[in-house]
Order: structure tokens, then C-alpha cells, then sequence
């Protein structure tokens, strides 16, 4: 996705672009066109038309976009703006679509609405099968003339800059989002829609925009259970690739194959058929268009308002669309520019002059009786999606120095309200709507979001883990932020994963081994006695020195890799004299031990160099090895996890010694704690692989040689190729 930086530099370059344009010394005027709708046949089911000239043609005539242009036909002239796409106007407005494809005919259009009908030249009509066409209406002959002419050069500049968004259909340009939020998809969590009731997104079907398999996998892991397809018609849906295979094809779904405009009688009546449809139908319901933008916003803003919502959280739900595919964020002139599209679309369909102060639910309610929606159809509905909802609206009080949105919202009072810790919620937030885990700690990835009770502070906070969540959503003090209650406990095994805690009394383990986190590493290719790893025997901090400094010499240890410590921090603990660590500082005097106080960053190069640094000294060293750090579970593990990957064990295996540590520690049984167990396995040793083998997080593994991968790892962070025949041969 587009940076904001990328966007103000198009911005300039666009608007330096037009001044140039503008100064008549240096740009010739462009010369008038005469072109012709051909047929009724060039007439898009929206009630577009589309010119026998190609949008390269007019663009080679001097025609360029933010141009103002008058288009003359059948005896009357309208100024259009020439744009590349629809989005680049308001609802309602009409424009000159020069296409930056050279090749499709320039379109005059109607956002939400359609030319043909507006301007008098066609009537849509409706097949028995669904498919629209038009028809010209009385007296209009086609072909029809079209003449365009210049009618200010770089006119709606100012404009044309606000609505100057780019989208890709690649997720991988969407790194910063989840899969949820680029497939557009969101549980609607405004005043008076219950929990799980009702969703948006991109359509689940239609792969024209990349999105489809990601919002019907969506909609099967939140168990949709009905769909409302406002922009197909049975029969259409069906020929798109790979739809009967889509779990949307075994599902409840009304297909109403409706236009842009829901001014025209045809969208009306579609309105009609889908509250009929939404009194009854299993819940929860996916409302979907092609892009969930227009079609699925107009109809979310109906359901939305007629269950309660105010005007404020009908415009957050529409715009969280335009962060999502264009990351437009709240507080931008873009932002308030395009949220008037609500307002505009209100007033259009039902008069609302002020739809900010009016009673939208009263006016949305005598709306739909207008276009035959029974009272008690109207009130189907509200019971189908009403209903409990775990939910609270806080607003921002601080905005803290890493970003994070500290809310008016106590921990206790958050509490009381029914959230509990290992929950999943939706947070609405400005140009933010998407799920996220409610936790006591940052127990989420880099560039994780979470909701924060931290031990110690009074207030809930909404978070980025290394990033900033005020700004990313366009958050300002006194910002709203909703939270409503998603799925009870759907994050609590992560939650107790992270708050593991240990104790340091050695009557609370069954052997001096497992108190030490001390073992041989016995895994394929390894031989006998020749690698062991344990906590530190040195840092008596956990009360566990002594007892790992004891086993060590008891196991013959000849040399050491010392991951957590430097030279000064080993000398300062054996003066310490709090335990008797001879054996450890007499191999340290004797130079068999290496110090390296390395950082827990495995994917650093520092890190790789620092590995290779130790395995180097390692390999002129006499086994039996040890490796340490503090607790001995995960730089100690990755240093493992690479040996015993470089000498041949197989994946299974390399997980089982990593997760002894957790066995250890936490006691964690891997029968009876099989979901804590897998899942620690998988968010560590497993992308330790990952990142060992160059894989993306969460990779399959299938098919890799992990020794070669590790050879391969070492060498790549500078071993050479000698000190690694000689690391292997001491370890066999």
C-alpha cells in the first residue's frame, strides 16, 4: 500500500504538472472532438457510455486528467472533470472517464447514478434472467453525436489531488493489513447490531480485484452463514473461476444483481427484497458489492442507522473501506472529502438535508415504508440483527510516546463490562475497524495490534507493537474508539502462553536437570556426549547457578558458549561469591570459555554474526560442549536449533529438545497441554527454522534440507568453510 510520503510527493508532482499545463505560452490548447455513442449496445448496465474514441486517442489529442471539458449532445452541454476512474468524484457527480488503459473507449459516467437515465438518451430494462440492457429512449437516435472541447485546463486540480488514491490487487502490497482488512471484510459493530450478526466485505466470489478468496475464507472462519450479493445475479456468480468450489456456493445466498444508482427504481426495489430477506435469514449475514464500497456501503449505512447508529459511526464504518484499499486516514482533507459521500447518498435517496442532526433511525425507517418494506418486516430485521452485544465506546485521552491510544476506559470498568483477558475484539477506531486480541502484555508480533491492560497502569490503551496505533487509525485527542466484544477467550491460550511464569525454588521441579534446564542434546547426528545445553551456571540471578555449574562439571563440559553475558558481567558474578563457581571461571581463566552477550534478535545479521563467532571458537575447542544463556531456552535454543539442523535431525525431533525448555520451566505437558504446546513450537522453534531455511513467516518446511539450510546459514553469516568440517566432525 501507499505510503503517506508517496502520496504528498504524487501530490506535488501532480499539482506542479498542472501549473505547468496551465500557462498557455507552453501548452497548446487541446483540439475539439467529435465522436459518437455508437449504440445502445455501448451502454454499461450501470447506464454508462461508452464513445467510439479510445481513451488513448483523446489523451494523444492533449487531453489530460484534472481537465475541466464541456460535452455537447442532443442540444444541451455539461462541463465534466476527465478522470481515470470513478472514485476520482463525489455520489452523484458526473464525469469524462479516460481510462489509463489506451485501449477501452472513454466513458461518461454518473458516480452512483447512470448518464444514460440522467441525461436523457436511454431507459434501462430488465431480462427475465436478471440481465440489464437499455433501451433509447422516445425520439433519441443512435448513432449519437458527441462533441468534447476544452473548457479550463487543469480546472479540478484541487479535487482531482483529494480523490488521487491508488490500489493494487497484490496482497504483498498490503503488508501492514491484515488478510481480513485487504479482502475489505469487517463485523459491523455500530450502536444496536449484536455481536456476529452482520459483516461487509469485498465480494467472496468475483477474483477480478484479488480479493475473493481471501473474503470467502473470511466469511467461513466467522461462520457466515447467509450472503446478500448486491452486485450479481445467480447465473453470473456461478461462471466466475472456482466458484463452486468456494464455501459461499454452499451457502444462503440472495443474489439482486443491482446498479450503482439507489435512486433508480431498480435498486429500490432491490432494497425492498433485501430487508425481506435480512428479516429471516440465519445470521450471521455478509452484506457484499465487488469491491464492498458503494453498493454495500449505501446498504450497510441503512442497516447501520435503522438499528441506532449515529450519523459519526455510519461515516467511521464507510471510510474504514478507504483505508483499507486506499489507506486514507481520518484527519486528511481526502477523508473528509470522500466521507461526504454518506452524507450526499442520505440526501439523494431520502431528502436528508442535515443528516448529521437528524433522526436517522426515524428517516430510514419512513424510507424503507416508502419503498414497501412492511412495519413488520422493518422490525424482523432490527430483532434478526439487533441483540447482546459486549461493548464500549471510550475516546482518547493520551496519545503515549510510542503511539499507543490510551483511552478514558478504566481496566476495571473494562472488566466489568464483560471483557476478560485472551479475548478477541474489534476495535473501530477513525479509518481503523478490524479484530485484535485483548492482552495484559505485548504479546503480539512486531506490528501487532492488541488492546492493552497493563499490570500497574489504570486505563486500557489500543496498541501497535512497534508501531503507532493513533496514528495509523488518524486518532487525535478526543477520537472516538469502539470495542466490541468478538469471539470469548479466542486469544486466551497466547495470553497464558506469555504470561508463563517460573518459580525459582528447586522443590517446585523433579530433578536437578529439569531446575537447571540442563540436558544432552541427543538428537540425529549428534554423538554421545558431546553437546549439552543448560541456564546459566555463571548468572545466579534465578537461584539456578549453582546447580547448573555443578551438572556441567559433572558432564566433563571442556568449553563453553556463553550467549547472554560479556567478559565484565562473568567476572562481576563470580565475585559475587554468592555460589561456588569454580569449575565454570577455572575453564574461563583456562580460556575455554566465550563470551558473547549477544542480543535476542534472530534475524539480525548481528545475530548470525554472533552465532559464528561462538561455533567458530567452538570448533577448536575439545568437546564435551555447553551452550548457555540466562535461562537456556532461547538463544541457547536457536544455537541448538542450528546444530542439530547442521547435523542432520529431522524437524521433529529439533522441536522436542527446544520445547523441553517449556516442559522444564512450565511444566507444560505435551499430551495434556497439546494446544500450548504446539502453539509455542510453532511462534518459536519453528520460525527459528524459518528464518535459518530464508523462508517467509510461516512457511511450509516441506521439502527443505535443513542441514544444508544451516551450512548454508553459517557460511552466509561468515564461517568459513574450514572451521565448519571441523565443528561437524567434533559433534559426530
Amino acid at each position: 500500500m501507499k505510503k503517506l510520503f508517496s502520496l504528498l510527493l504524487a501530490m506535488v508532482l501532480l499539482c506542479s504538472l498542472l501549473s505547468v499545463q496551465a500557462e498557455p505560452a507552453e501548452v497548446a490548447a487541446p483540439q475539439t472532438v467529435t465522436t459518437q455513442a455508437p449504440s445502445v449496445e455501448e451502454i454499461d448496465k450501470y447506464g454508462d457510455i461508452r464513445l467510439s474514441i479510445t481513451s488513448g486517442e483523446l489523451a494523444a489529442m492533449g487531453y489530460e486528467y484534472a481537465d475541466y471539458v464541456n460535452v455537447s449532445f442532443l442540444g444541451q452541454s455539461v462541463m465534466l472533470p476527465v478522470i481515470p476512474a470513478y472514485r476520482y468524484v463525489g455520489a452523484k457527480a458526473s464525469a469524462l472517464v479516460m481510462w489509463e488503459d489506451p485501449e477501452k473507449p472513454v466513458e461518461l459516467e454518473v458516480f452512483n447514478g447512470s448518464f444514460a437515465g440522467q441525461y436523457g438518451l436511454a431507459e434501462r430494462k430488465t431480462k427475465e434472467d436478471g440481465t440489464r440492457y437499455h433501451v433509447a429512449l422516445e425520439g433519441i437516435t443512435f448513432p449519437v453525436d458527441v462533441t468534447i472541447e476544452l473548457a479550463e485546463k487543469g480546472g479540478y486540480a484541487d479535487t482531482y489531488v483529494i480523490f488521487d488514491l491508488t490500489r493494487t490487487d497484490e496482497r504483498a502490497d498490503y503488508a501492514a493489513l491484515s488478510d481480513a482488512q485487504f479482502a475489505n471484510f469487517r463485523m459491523v459493530t455500530t450502536t444496536g447490531i449484536g455481536a456476529n450478526k452482520l459483516y461487509r466485505a469485498s465480494s467472496p466470489v468475483n477474483p477480478s480485484i484479488g480479493r475473493s478468496a481471501y473474503a470467502d475464507a473470511a466469511a467461513a472462519a466467522n461462520g457466515v452463514r447467509s450472503f446478500v450479493n448486491l452486485a450479481d445475479s445467480a447465473e453470473s456468480a456461478a461462471k466466475y473461476e472456482g466458484f463452486a468450489d468456494t464455501y459461499y456456493s454452499k451457502q444462503n445466498v440472495l443474489y439482486l444483481n443491482l446498479g450503482v444508482d439507489f435512486t433508480s427504481e431498480l435498486n429500490k426495489s432491490g432494497v425492498k427484497e433485501a430487508m425481506e430477506f435480512l428479516a429471516d435469514c440465519p445470521t450471521p449475514v455478509l452484506v457484499h458489492c465487488n469491491e464492498g464500497q458503494d453498493r454495500a456501503g449505501f446498504m450497510s449505512v441503512l442497516l447501520e442507522g435503522l438499528l441506532g447508529a449515529s450519523y459519526d459511526e455510519l461515516v467511521q464504518d464507510y471510510m474504514a473501506t478507504f483505508y483499507n484499499y486506499y489507506g486514507v486516514t481520518a484527519g486528511t482533507d481526502q477523508y473528509a472529502q470522500i466521507s461526504n459521500n454518506v452524507a450526499k447518498n442520505l440526501n439523494l435517496t431520502m431528502g436528508l438535508e442535515d443528516p448529521v442532526n437528524a433522526d436517522l433511525q426515524a428517516a430510514i425507517t419512513a424510507y424503507l415504508e416508502s419503498l414497501g418494506v412492511s412495519a413488520e418486516t422493518i422490525a424482523a430485521v432490527k430483532a434478526n440483527l439487533g441483540g447482546d452485544a459486549v461493548r464500549v465506546t471510550g475516546h482518547v485521552t493520551e496519545i503515549e510516546k510510542y503511539g499507543h491510544a490510551l483511552l478514558d476506559v478504566s481496566i476495571a470498568d473494562f472488566a466489568a463490562a464483560g471483557f476478560t483477558l485472551g479475548d478477541v475484539v474489534t476495535v473501530a477506531a477513525g479509518s481503523y475497524a478490524d479484530d485484535m486480541p485483548f492482552f495484559d502484555g505485548y504479546y503480539v508480533d512486531r506490528g501487532g495490534y492488541m488492546v492493552r491492560a497493563y499490570p500497574g497502569h489504570e486505563y486500557i490503551a489500543v496498541c501497535i507493537n512497534y508501531g503507532k496505533f493513533a496514528e495509523t487509525a488518524g486518532l487525535t485527542i478526543g477520537s472516538p474508539v469502539t470495542i466490541t466484544l468478538k469471539q470469548k477467550a479466542g486469544a486466551l491460550t497466547t495470553q497464558e502462553i506469555n504470561s508463563l511464569v517460573y518459580t525459582n525454588d528447586r522443590a517446585d521441579y523433579p530433578s536437578d536437570e529439569a531446575f537447571a534446564n540442563f540436558r544432552a542434546v541427543t538428537t540425529a547426528g549428534i554423538g554421545e556426549g558431546r553437546l549439552y545445553r543448560s541456564a546459566s551456571p555463571i548468572n545466579n540471578e534465578a537461584k539456578r547457578a549453582a546447580t547448573a555449574n555443578s551438572l556441567a562439571e559433572k558432564a566433563g563440559v571442556a568449553a563453553v558458549m556463553n550467549l547472554a553475558d560479556t567478559d565484565d558481567e562473568v567476572k562481576a558474578y563470580a565475585a559475587a561469591e554468592d555460589f561456588d563457581s569454580a569449575f565454570y571461571m577455572g575453564l574461563y581463566n583456562e580460556g575455554h570459555v566465550i563470551a558473547l552477550g549477544m542480543p535476542i534478535n534472530f534475524a539480525s545479521e548481528e545475530f548470525g554474526q554472533g552465532i559464528v563467532k561462538g561455533l567458530t571458537f567452538l570448533s577448536e575447542q575439545n568437546t564435551p560442549y555447553l551452550v548457555h544463556c540466562n535461562e537456556g531456552k532461547d538463544r541457547a535454543g536457536f544455537t541448538a536449533m542450528v546444530l542439530e539442523a547442521l547435523m542432520g535431525a529431522p524437524a521433529d525431533e529439533i522441536v522436542a529438545d527446544y520445547m523441553q525448555s517449556y516442559v522444564n520451566y512450565y511444566h507444560i505437558d505435551p499430551q495434556a497441554d497439546a494446544e500450548k504446546y504446539q502453539m509455542i513450537a510453532d511462534k518459536n522453534v519453528m520460525e527459528m527454522l524459518r528464518t535459518v531455511a530464508g523462508l517467509e513467516k510461516g512457511a511450509a518446511l516441506d521439502g527443505v534440507d535443513l542441514a544444508e539450510a544451516a551450512g548454508a546459514w553459517l557460511t552466509a553469516h561468515g564461517m568459513t568453510e574450514t572451521a565448519l568440517a571441523e565443528l561437524k566432525a567434533k559433534l559426530k
